[in-house]
């Protein structure tokens, strides 16, 4: 549910977006107004994407989760044949699986490369969306998760998403935050802020609010542009020394945990 990152309130509505203003890379976005603090924020159209099994908004949210998931400007890594040197033989060096599609992104993704179990899963998504058949999805579901357990950020956290919605699968919140969890220990700062929404909610996790409050600092310092009004609603519900705790953990996982795909800057 998406809430007003200014005040927290869930009393909102869709508004109008002015010419001059921009929507960034965001998928669905949509410009929001909250009736109780009168702000307007930028938020993601969750109502829009949870169409695409009935076939309405044609196209939009394979496209929305590609520009999400997919590194910057739309480039997906995949595999070649060429083993890498040291290596056992079923190692492949990357290359870009957008010059691959049909049976040899098929072979890559069988071969056991991630990003292209990644973007074969992404191209089983839009069939479904086409057709509806339950065994695409299936079978997208499986590559999903075959590059998520190799530790792929970007199957983890659509899994996260998709388990959170219901879209395709049952809704299961705690195999959501499961997801999440690991897309974010992963680095993905997305994964993060929905980590700390789902600890602030207790929703699939027990209500922690220290612990919503460092996965939403560190989503914020990571660059996910929600997190940090939320991170702010959160600390002002804390006590200093639970926020200075949660600063203390922010700094530990910061270290430790490493940039997703396509970041940089000092850490």
């Amino acid at each position: 549910m998406t809430t007003c990152p200014h005040c927290g309130s869930a009393d909102i509505r869709k508004s109008r977006r002015h010419k001059a203003e921009r929507t960034w890379r965001r998928p669905f976005p949509v410009w929001f107004r909250c009736r109780e603090c009168r702000k307007r924020f930028l938020g993601t159209d969750w109502t829009l994407a949870g169409r695409w099994a009935g076939g309405v908004a044609a196209g939009l949210v394979v496209v929305g989760l590609a520009i999400a998931l997919w590194p910057e400007g739309g480039r997906v890594e995949s595999a070649t044949t060429a083993p890498v040197k040291g290596l056992p033989e079923t190692v492949t060096l990357p290359a870009s699986a957008l010059q691959l599609s049909g049976e040899a992104l098929r072979a890559a993704a069988e071969r056991g490369d991630p990003e292209a179990q990644h973007r074969l899963g992404l191209d089983l998504l839009q069939s479904y969306r086409e057709t509806g058949d339950p065994r695409t999805m299936a079978e997208a579901l499986r590559w999903f998760k075959a590059a998520a357990e190799a530790e792929n950020p970007r199957s983890q956290l659509l899994l996260g998403a998709l388990y959170e919605n219901g879209r395709g699968v049952i809704q299961d919140f705690e195999e959501a935050a499961r997801w999440y969890r690991r897309a974010a220990e992963n680095g993905e700062a997305e994964a993060m802020f929905r980590l700390g929404l789902m600890a602030e909610a207790g929703r699939g996790l027990k209500k922690d609010l220290v612990e919503a409050y460092v996965w939403l600092n560190l989503a914020a310092a990571r660059g996910a542009t929600e997190a940090e009004a939320r991170r702010e609603a959160v600390r002002r519900e804390l006590r200093p020394e639970q926020v200075d705790a949660g600063q203390d953990r922010s700094r530990e996982l910061d270290r430790r945990i490493p940039l997703a795909p396509g970041e940089g800057g000092a850490r």
